[in-house]
């Protein structure tokens, strides 16, 4: 497939393993929004994990993006009327973030030779 088809596929199954956890619990844009997140996301995650050829750096930045998020991303926010659809994994805000971090990952040249 390439690199970027195959981070981009994974990004959408990856996406899809977590939606029994959002149906039902936010509305339809915050799913889409958390699917650009995660697909952008795979793209930074395959490259280093490409790069590192180790699953372990992935593993290790998917706990801390998740860890920082709850522990302080959050509790620092205020929830306010329309904040919704800003706020947490299923807001624009991530999602900007997600597409902006695949989209520099997938400018980085992946090139063999030393790791």
């Amino acid at each position: 497939m390439g690199f970027l088809p195959g981070s981009l596929f994974v990004g959408v199954i990856w996406a899809l393993w977590h939606f029994p956890l959002l149906l039902g619990s936010v509305p339809i844009m915050g799913i889409v929004n958390f699917t650009v997140m995660v697909v952008g996301m795979s793209v930074a995650f395959a490259w280093i994990r490409q790069k590192s050829n180790s699953v372990w750096p992935s593993t290790i930045m998917h706990g801390t993006h998740n860890a920082f998020r709850d522990m302080f991303l959050n509790p620092l926010t205020v929830a306010a009327s329309g904040s919704g659809l800003w706020l947490d994994e299923t807001g624009y805000s991530l999602a900007a973030m997600g597409a902006c971090i695949g989209l520099c990952f997938a400018l980085i040249p992946l090139t063999p030779g030393r790791h």
